[in-house]
């Protein structure tokens, strides 16, 4: 799944410079003013591939953001807002090509990132990798090397403050010279 969310992740924001093109050549961005601008977005059928490039753009970041951590909830996030980006390309579709491939787009892109992670979350339960209660963060558990028992994790050291260390590295006081050895060492 993580090589999975690096590819969707790149191939987002790759599908988002060329929807950026793609409305730069139709002269979208030539607004005078932010009203103007919005009623675009609102009325013109380019504005639904705008909608869509922001939406886009949102995932393949968080799915970028969220690649080497351990966070289930970017790929959940990530699938939601392709999903929408979907949705809002099929209402607001009206016979544009390019919007409706992009809508496609979206659709099997959240699609997959959220089957995909239900498909790795049970695989992940079945194994015996980890068992519910510290899916859930109930219970620290760590599997055992030997066989497929479970033990509890082990307690963590306890750090020690500066004054352990400093009794630990007593010096010997100035009167407590150490005993010469060689030559000149008394008999």
């Amino acid at each position: 799944m993580r090589a999975l969310k690096i590819i969707f992740g790149i191939l987002s924001l790759g599908l988002v410079v060329f929807i950026g093109y793609n409305l730069a050549t139709a002269g979208f961005f030539g607004a005078d003013d932010i009203m103007n601008f919005m009623r675009e977005v609102v009325y013109l059928p380019e504005g639904t591939s705008f909608i869509l490039a922001c939406l886009i753009l949102i995932s393949g970041i968080i799915l970028l953001a969220c690649n080497g951590k351990r966070v289930a909830g970017g790929e959940i996030v990530a699938g939601i807002l392709y999903l929408i980006a979907a949705i809002v390309g099929v209402v607001r579709a009206s016979g544009d090509q390019m919007t409706l491939i992009y809508t496609g787009i979206c659709l099997l892109f959240g699609l997959v990132m959220l089957i995909g992670h239900f498909v790795s979350r049970s695989r992940t339960l079945k194994r015996g990798m980890i068992n519910r209660e510290q899916f859930t963060g109930q219970i620290p558990i760590v599997p055992d090397p030997v066989g497929n028992a479970q033990q509890e994790a082990p307690a963590k050291k306890e750090k020690r403050t500066k004054k352990d260390k400093s009794a630990m590295r007593e010096k010997p006081a100035k009167n407590d010279k150490p005993a010469k050895s060689g030559k000149h060492a008394k008999k």
